[in-house]
């Protein structure tokens, strides 16, 4: 090889301050969400709404149309369907009425999962890829579990290899590769598995049900390489409808679609979660604060008495629903540790007020 052959090679891989500037602005799939040809984890608790998140994601992207108030990149979509392939369909059905998606989409699905920490495996689909799929620049990976192929999620060798896989695909395709995963069952505000992981990753993104009112779906950004995270979640209802099509005991077939609301959900984990500075926790506290201001102290220190039917009484006038009044006070004797269950009532520390 010459000297000339050595530095052409020499700076194909070393860049100067000026080749930087000449490199293009980063750009999104959605904007301030999912970067373009980047990796990206959406996690979160097993059936509090991930795939209903990402299906929703993808078929904007697909269609082209605005995300939720997010400007969005049209390009084709693949959805590597390692689980839930027979829902799928009703899943599109209904969101494609709702939105009034008439034609088509360049959404594309697999028939079956695809072992990513196998090179072999990842190889295959590129090659099904490149023979029989338009442009794609989004790629869905639901599950991470269903989708890794042989080996074990917390090793570090493992995953190793399965962020190899998911490069491979993402490099060849210049594509936003999603991989779905889910929470341990401790740390519901994380996602499971080696840290190599979210090390790996440009773009972290949570959703969950709130922790304060079980049908109000949060999503946010945790964690933007490039970019901020997100100041607050953004909050989801599910609305159900029907496909218009029929079981083979002739019930209709219902699914769901993602559709947002102005509320603010708390998630696993979030500040105002752990500290209690949510809307609900603060209304919690302030019962707490108002019943003990009054409340008979117990001797000479700090801690008081409030009786059990005061209490229970402000709850209920407070927090009418029932399920949402049961997690406060949950919250108050476990999280918060403002409330201790004693004789006749809850005995409280006036300093934690």
């Amino acid at each position: 090889m010459s000297l000339d052959d050595d530095a052409d090679k020499a700076m194909s891989l070393i860049l100067t301050v000026d080749d930087l500037y000449e490199l293009p602005a980063p750009e999104w799939i959605i904007q301030d969400t999912l970067p373009a040809n980047s990796l990206v984890e959406v996690f979160g608790p097993s059936g509090e709404g991930k795939t209903f998140t990402v299906l929703d994601m993808a078929l904007h992207v697909a269609y082209g149309r605005t995300w939720h108030g997010f400007q969005v990149r049209q390009t084709g979509v693949l959805y590597v369907c390692g689980e839930g392939l027979a829902g799928m369909k009703a899943r599109i059905q209904v969101w494609r009425d709702y939105h009034e998606g008439i034609e088509s989409p360049p959404l594309y699905i697999t028939r079956h999962e695809i072992g990513f920490a196998d090179p072999d495996a990842v190889s295959e689909l590129i090659e099904a890829i490149d023979s029989c799929v338009g442009e794609v620049g989004m790629v869905i990976v639901d599950t991470l579990h269903a989708n890794f192929g042989h080996g074990n999620e917390n090793s570090p060798d493992d995953m190793g290899r399965f962020l190899v896989g998911m490069r491979k695909l993402q490099r060849h395709l210049t594509a936003t590769v999603i991989a779905v995963h889910h929470t341990g069952h401790e740390n519901q505000h994380r996602a499971r598995g080696h840290s190599s992981l979210k090390a790996a990753l440009d773009t972290e993104i949570q959703v969950a049900k709130s922790t304060t009112d079980e049908k109000l779906i949060g999503v946010t950004v945790t964690k933007q390489r490039c970019g901020s995270k997100w100041d607050e979640p953004q909050g989801f209802r599910f609305h159900v409808d029907e496909t218009g099509w029929f079981d083979n005991f002739g019930e209709p077939i219902t699914s769901c679609v993602l559709t947002p609301v102005d509320a603010i959900p708390e998630l696993p984990g979030s500040t105002g979660d752990r500290r209690g500075s949510g809307r609900h926790q603060v209304a919690a506290r302030g019962v707490v604060r108002d019943l003990g201001s009054v409340a008979p102290s117990i001797g000479d220190n700090d801690r008081r008495i409030i009786a059990k039917k005061d209490f229970e009484d402000a709850m209920r006038t407070e927090f009418p629903d029932r399920k949402l009044r049961s997690r406060m006070k949950r919250w108050l004797e476990t999280e918060a540790g403002l409330l201790t269950p004693s004789i006749g009532g809850y005995s409280i520390d006036a300093n934690k007020i």
